[in-house]
């Protein structure tokens, strides 16, 4: 609410002028509302897979100049120790020690940031469940093999090969993920892949 108040718009309005439309997003993006009818800031946007890899692009690229220049070196690294070794949580972001960072929904959508390999796994599901089970261990699990084909050069011409990726648990249709890869020219290179 207090955004909404400062520019005398909802969110979502707000967002999409600033942010979403500037970073060429293809599809609408809709936001949960809250009992209020304001949308829950922190948590709740529903998106395209490719417009999450887009997201994850340009948080990547450090905000376009749409947000103040070191917001994202700030709101990525760990600002608070969450009790598990080798992560930790920033502004609204999962961290890593190894410098990457991840935006997870609780029902399996997700945007995992690599900035040291220019590397953006941009996920949506629909897991039966919010946070109980297996499938989070299978989403680190993904991100982790992934990193792992970039830094043995399992990557060719930019794209993730992903019939090299093994599947994890009972992953199914319902969970799809998109592996992008920033090139050199700033072309978003994609393969979708079920897994």
């Amino acid at each position: 609410m207090l955004v909404s108040s400062a520019v005398g718009k909802p969110l979502s309005d707000n967002m999409e002028e600033k942010i979403w439309a500037p970073a060429g997003m293809e599809q609408q993006g809709t936001w949960l509302l809250g009992q209020t009818g304001h949308e829950i800031a922190g948590c709740c946007i529903q998106a395209a897979t490719r417009d999450y890899a887009r997201f994850g692009l340009f948080v990547l690229g450090g905000g376009k100049g749409m947000v103040p220049d070191d917001w994202f070196s700030m709101a990525t690294v760990k600002q608070k120790d969450i009790g598990e070794p080798g992560h930790g949580y920033g502004f609204q972001w999962w961290t890593y020690d190894d410098g990457s960072f991840a935006a997870q929904g609780i029902f399996g959508q997700g945007i995992f940031i690599d900035p040291k390999r220019k590397l953006v796994i941009a996920s949506n599901a629909d897991w039966t469940r919010a946070t109980e089970g297996p499938e989070g261990e299978w989403r680190e699990a993904f991100y982790k093999q992934v990193q792992g084909l970039v830094d043995g050069g399992g990557v060719s011409h930019q794209l993730v090969e992903t019939s090299k990726l093994s599947t994890f648990g009972n992953l199914d249709a319902k969970s799809f993920t998109l592996a992008t890869r920033a090139a050199p020219d700033g072309m978003i290179m994609s393969r979708p892949c079920l897994c």
